[in-house]
């Protein structure tokens, strides 16, 4: 093989997990609870305000439909651009309240997959936004419904690509049926325990959907930098009565009733969101509103890049984590001075919500496929069933970029058959030792009895001395007593 030709190998073997994963158009069907139980879990119908913030953090390309879940579920609009169809789409999600006496869960999911046959997305996924359970009136209608929709529907999801999202705001939601739902389609399931936090979910099934580039908040500030062409901040309310401001890096304070004109901002009941074309570069504080709630998405041309996770895993297999910085189409290596400043980090949460730090490096050795390209090479092994989330950052003097990531782990169980085998192993093992056992006690009864015969053999012959020499003994000392009788008689 031609040196030459060996070069060429390895770069197409290098290249291929290095596929960065996209930021696809998207095709969305929002199925929104809109049930009577919901005037209990969601009095403030904050749950439309989040799918609300949804579909303002959604760009150009992005299509959503919108779908009331209740006992007759109702199609409000079909898929719409996020951006030009937005003021149909918010107006649509208007519309639902609380008014259903029952809940079809089946039926609302099947409508939602007719809504999206017709798409050519690359991806497509329905939002399920409900407490989960099945109502229609009675336990055998409930049951019967609920088969129909894991061995029909979800089956179907499958086949046609769709991952179902699924969202549960009350201790009272149906927990294991909305997991199976999303792990049977793929997708994900998130619990809130309180609707007041919707937003925040609605953010991250934003940020695992889309990966979009997001800035680190640290200590209520971030740093925007020269190549951000635009942000969209979400802020999360500490209270109802202090007004949430952004101090822009030349002093200025900028809040919702007084802002530039090319400020986007929208304010609801549990959370602002703003959104800045060409922010100025520099650092940015956060006033006023909740601490360690806030997000920062942006677009830039200057983006972290990671390749695809499985959002489903099995427990005990080795992931290999990807992670570069690129510009454009191109990758910067570690060879330009602006690179050698960055730190590149990856941290795992687990199910039970430890974090752990991923070894990162880009020597070629250990998980790292070629020394010095720039691509910087870790892996986990994860092995508790569960949820987990992966933190990509990047962060230089000047800069930052993450992304999260969110995927599900199924612990690997043990087959029945080594079961069975290492039941048959211990069986073989406690009849091999009853075996030696009772060898070993046969052999021990055998010697005792061999013991006891010569014990019993030795006591006759012993015996039968002795007797002999007794009748001896008496015999003799008869004879000599007879014989001077019989001398006398012969004289």
């Amino acid at each position: 093989m031609t040196v030459r030709l060996k070069a060429i190998l390895i770069s197409v073997l290098f290249l291929i997990p290095l596929i960065p994963l996209r930021a696809v158009a998207t095709d969305y069907v929002l199925a929104i609870d809109s049930s009577e139980s919901m005037k209990r879990a969601d009095p403030k119908a904050l749950r439309i305000e989040a799918a609300k913030l949804f579909v303002r953090l959604l760009q150009r390309g992005d299509r959503v439909a919108v779908i009331k879940t209740s006992d007759r579920p109702e199609l409000l609009t079909e898929l719409q651009d996020a951006e030009s169809g937005r003021f149909s789409i918010l107006r649509a999600l208007g519309r639902i309240g609380s008014t259903g006496e029952l809940k079809d869960i089946y039926t609302a999911l099947k409508l939602a997959v007719s809504a999206l046959n017709e798409s050519n997305a690359e991806r497509k996924i329905i939002l399920l936004i409900s407490d989960g359970r099945m109502n229609l009136g009675s336990e055998d209608r409930n049951e019967d419904y609920t088969l129909k929709l894991l061995d029909e529907l979800l089956p179907e999801c499958k086949k046609k690509g769709i991952a179902v999202y699924t969202i549960a705001f009350t201790e009272h939601s149906d927990l294991s049926l909305l997991k199976e739902i999303a792990q049977l389609t793929r997708g994900l399931f998130y619990f809130v325990d309180s609707a007041d936090r919707l937003h925040l979910t609605i953010t991250d099934v934003f940020s695992d959907t889309k990966l979009p580039d997001q800035i680190t908040v640290k200590d209520m500030q971030f740093l925007i930098d020269r190549e951000i062409k635009e942000m969209k901040v979400v802020l999360s309310r500490k209270d109802n009565k202090s007004v949430i401001t952004l101090l822009q890096p030349d002093g200025r304070k900028v809040t919702y009733r007084r802002h530039p004109s090319h400020y986007r901002w929208n304010s609801a009941r549990a959370y602002e969101i703003v959104s800045v074309t060409k922010p100025l570069p520099g650092p940015w504080r956060i006033i006023n509103a909740a601490k360690d709630e806030s997000r920062v998405f942006i677009s830039s041309d200057l983006s972290l890049k990671i390749t695809d996770i499985p959002r489903a895993a099995k427990g005990g297999k080795k992931q290999k984590l990807y992670v570069w910085l690129q510009d454009g189409e191109r990758i910067l290596k570690s060879t330009p001075l602006v690179l050698r400043a960055v730190e590149f980090n990856v941290f795992l949460q687990s199910p039970d919500d430890k974090l752990y730090r991923v070894a990162l490096n880009d020597d070629g050795a250990n998980d790292d496929d070629l020394a010095k390209d720039g691509v910087y090479t870790g892996s986990t092994t994860p092995e508790k069933d569960g949820q987990y989330l992966v933190r990509f950052v990047a962060t230089g003097k000047g800069f930052s970029r993450e992304k999260s990531i969110r995927f599900y782990v199924r612990a690997v169980k043990k087959p029945e058959i080594e079961k069975k085998t290492a039941t048959v192993s211990e069986n073989k093992s406690k009849r091999d030792k009853n075996l030696k056992k009772k060898t070993v006690s046969e052999d021990k009864t055998d010697y005792s009895l061999r013991h006891a015969l010569f014990k019993f053999a030795i006591f006759n012959v012993v015996l039968i001395t002795v007797a002999g020499l007794g009748f001896g003994v008496v015999y003799f000392t008869r004879k000599r007593k007879a014989s001077p009788e019989q001398e006398e008689a012969e004289e």
